[in-house]
């Protein structure tokens, strides 16, 4: 049972020239935007601790949230904190910069090999009539103590690995895994203007000499947003709502420009270049939970860019300066007004379509179209996907809807029936996404026949259709292989990172045709991801048709890998790709670096003990198992794997408890059920099973597995028409199992007979 970790973090790499000159060589010809940008969250990104940075009291007070506390104290002019550590002793910890500004301030300071660690204590910079000037824990009243994975000594909280590169200007994190350190490095240590507009050397000489410059000096991924600059521009006709762009269509590269901080993503690279291509250095998280709910609204944090690719704006060309001032990063506009640049106030800020009173806070167009998520205790941020509020869909897909953000006192379908009023209201309207991705996940009869549609739609935006492109693993490959082929070969490079993904369900020698090809990719992501799906089948791949470029690409997947192993997943990832490759001994040692580490990380325990068990030494890694549940006993992975090899070594009575906590701790994990109900059934207690089954199949009514056990143990228990039920909806899963036709067949016959 192998489990493979994507790692998700924001963060920006420097460009390989090393030509910086820094922001104050930019100011004498660029006062404008000098101004707009000092004193602007990007330039307060990072600061060296002093006492106009700080912005926290440090006078000597003692905060405790539940069993957290710190005490804030000054020391030989410097700023202290006193706060539990790795091992959960007391200890005293110099501050060495301040992150960040508003709404809230964190700190850094100095850990081992390199390492600076945020403290999980930040200052509420907001005004003490906003509930801010105070301190507080960004975990709020949840208890992070020394031995959970969160705790602020660890790996997550590592600012060089997950913070750095979005704070600094040029840097480098310089990760040495072989001696697992840091040798961190930046330009400069906020935000600055070579952050965007990449190393400019050579246009200040040329500027200085000459006066004039022959090098361009705009910014590289925002010049020709039009291409022609000429008569091109946004066009509004009269009595429309919206306008359409008129004239040669937009080259919109900003959008990736700013996506390397604001997008949720794993780096490709140590180093990124303004001019470069997005998916050259990272790979993006698709729209798919945890990070998203199912219909696409954000869930954690998804640093805007995720949302955005949803958006009709984007679709039509609107890109991040339309609304945001770049260098203040501050709206251009305040209130409506800044929606109505573009779109009607005659005919869309008015009672009339948004239903409130006007000036109210529900008339404003945000309210219901960008709803507000607040992370970090003190940090709202709005869902840039401008969606239509839909509180139809929250009681079944389980999502939230803008309208209950200000009704809090109100149903979901008290919502929905307020909207139904509405003049705008639509009152038939084709399948949301959402609800065709539920269906998928739930494995519910035509899933696949709603998807399908979905993909194909180039008026749908191109990330939802490449997340749907992942859903098609839900499926036999069979019946989804002909989809895939076109999705791997799509001119959309997300749809071919979603098609590729899916690939993973194919043969091993579909797959390596499918995917082959795609190891010559112009796109880093797109060629990583291909070979991380194909190191599957590293070993038949040698002496094949796409050996020589396999090896090369993994190669490249291994130096990613390498740059990442100062956290679990990184390791785990090295681990897998050694263990494709056959190098077993390499990739034990991986896993066991893990544990020194990243000792909270628990896939490490049980991709190690499963390897072990292939060798034939099962109690060894049970052992290993053992280790990881002395540090969290209640993790379902770990149970899972104790259980299974309990099983294989005959105690199934013993396994029972380890099943039970897997799927305590997973209630959504439909494989823990499935084999917990099969060893309750197997050990005698059908009725047991059956009560955990049915709560499962309530959850997940399309799920086979479940479908299937539910089958046996009516049928076992001669509840014939029950068994028939059951029986039926299994076929609707799989209609073109002959099996499972026979077996309904037969209940027939027997329901039959006893009536």
């Amino acid at each position: 049972m192998l489990i493979l970790i994507f790692l998700l973090f924001p963060g920006r790499v420097m460009a390989q020239d090393n030509s910086y000159v820094g922001a104050t060589a930019c100011q004498g010809c660029h006062q404008e935007q000098w101004q707009d940008w000092k004193g602007s969250d990007h330039d307060k990104a990072m600061q060296l601790a002093t006492e106009a940075s700080v912005l926290g009291q440090f006078a000597g007070q003692r905060v405790q949230i539940g069993k957290m506390s710190a005490r804030f104290f000054r020391k030989d002019e410097g700023f202290w904190v006193e706060t539990d550590g790795h091992d959960g002793k007391v200890r005293s910890y110099q501050v060495i910069y301040s992150f960040g500004h508003d709404p809230l301030q964190q700190y850094l300071v100095k850990g081992t090999k390199g390492r600076f660690q945020v403290l999980p204590f930040a200052w509420d910079s907001r005004p003490t009539g906003d509930g801010g000037q105070k301190w507080f824990h960004i975990y709020g009243q949840e208890n992070i103590l020394h031995n959970d994975r969160l705790h602020w000594t660890g790996a997550l909280q590592n600012w060089n690995g997950m913070c750095a590169d979005c704070h600094s200007t040029g840097l480098k994190r310089n990760y040495d895994e072989v001696q697992d350190n840091f040798k961190t490095t930046w330009q400069e240590i906020n935000v600055a203007c070579e952050s965007c507009h990449g190393p400019r050397a050579a246009h200040v000489k040329q500027k200085t000499f000459s006066g004039k410059s022959t090098v361009d000096g705009v910014l590289d991924f925002i010049q020709s947003l039009s291409a022609d600059g000429g008569d091109s521009g946004w066009v509004r006709e009269e009595g429309a709502y919206s306008p359409h762009w008129q004239g040669t269509a937009r080259v919109n590269k900003e959008v990736d420009g700013c996506a390397v901080c604001h997008a949720l993503r794993a780096p490709l690279s140590d180093g990124f270049e303004a001019s470069g291509k997005f998916l050259d250095h990272f790979m993006p998280e698709l729209i798919t939970p945890p990070s998203y709910y199912i219909d696409g609204q954000i869930r954690g944090e998804d640093y805007v860019y995720g949302s955005f690719l949803q958006s009709r704006m984007h679709m039509k060309g609107v890109t991040c300066s339309d609304c945001h001032n770049p260098h203040s990063m501050k709206l251009k506009i305040k209130g409506n007004g800044l929606c109505t640049q573009c779109h009607s106030a005659e005919l869309l800020d008015t009672p009339t379509h948004h239903q409130h009173e006007k000036g109210s806070e529900g008339a404003e167009c945000v309210s219901c179209h960008m709803p507000q998520t607040t992370y970090m205790q003190v940090d709202p941020r709005r869902d840039h996907s401008f969606r239509i509020p839909r509180p139809d869909l929250s009681d079944e897909l389980g999502s939230p809807n803008a309208c209950q953000n200000c009704h809090q006192d109100k149903s979901a379908i008290w919502a929905a029936n307020a909207v139904k009023k509405w003049p705008q209201y639509v009152p038939s309207r084709p399948p949301h996404y959402g609800e065709i991705f539920q269906n998928v996940l739930d494995r519910k009869p035509g899933a696949g026949r709603q998807l399908r549609p979905l993909l194909e739609d180039d008026q749908i935006p191109e990330i939802i259709r490449a997340s749907g492109y992942t859903m098609l693993g839900s499926f036999a490959p069979g019946a989804v292989e002909s989809d895939i082929k076109d999705g791997v070969t799509s001119a959309l490079p997300l749809i071919r990172l979603g098609a590729i993904r899916a690939a993973a369900i194919l043969p091993a020698n579909i797959r390596a045709r499918v995917l082959g090809p795609l190891l010559s990719d112009e796109l880093k992501a797109i060629r990583l991801e291909a070979a991380r799906i194909l190191s599957a089948d590293a070993l038949s791949l040698r002496g094949g048709k796409w050996a020589q470029i396999y090896q090369k690409v993994a190669a490249e997947l291994k130096q990613v890998d390498e740059g990442s192993s100062w956290r679990g997943e990184g390791r785990v990832n090295l681990a897998l790709l050694l263990t494709s490759g056959g190098d077993m001994t390499g990739a034990m040692e991986q896993y066991r670096k893990a544990f020194d580490i990243d000792p909270y990380f628990f896939p490490s325990y049980v991709n190690l003990a499963d390897i072990l068990r292939s060798e034939g030494q099962d109690r060894r890694g049970m052992q290993i198992l053992s280790q990881g549940l002395d540090i969290n006993p209640a993790d379902g992975a770990l149970n899972y794997a104790m259980a299974l090899a309990m099983i294989r070594s005959g105690d199934k009575q013993g396994a029972l408890k380890y099943l039970e906590t897997a799927v305590r701790s997973a209630k959504d994990n439909m494989r823990y059920v499935y084999v917990y109900s099969v060893v309750l059934f197997e050990l005698g207690k059908p009725e047991e099973a059956l009560i955990i089954l049915k709560r499962a199949h309530h959850s997940a009514p399309g799920n086979g597995d479940i479908l299937y056990m539910l089958v046996t143990i009516h049928q076992n228990r001669r509840e014939y028409a029950t068994a028939l039920i059951y029986a039926q909806k299994l076929r609707l899963t799989y209609p073109k199992n002959t099996q499972l036709s026979r077996l309904v067949k037969n209940l027939i016959t027997r329901v039959q007979s006893i009536k």
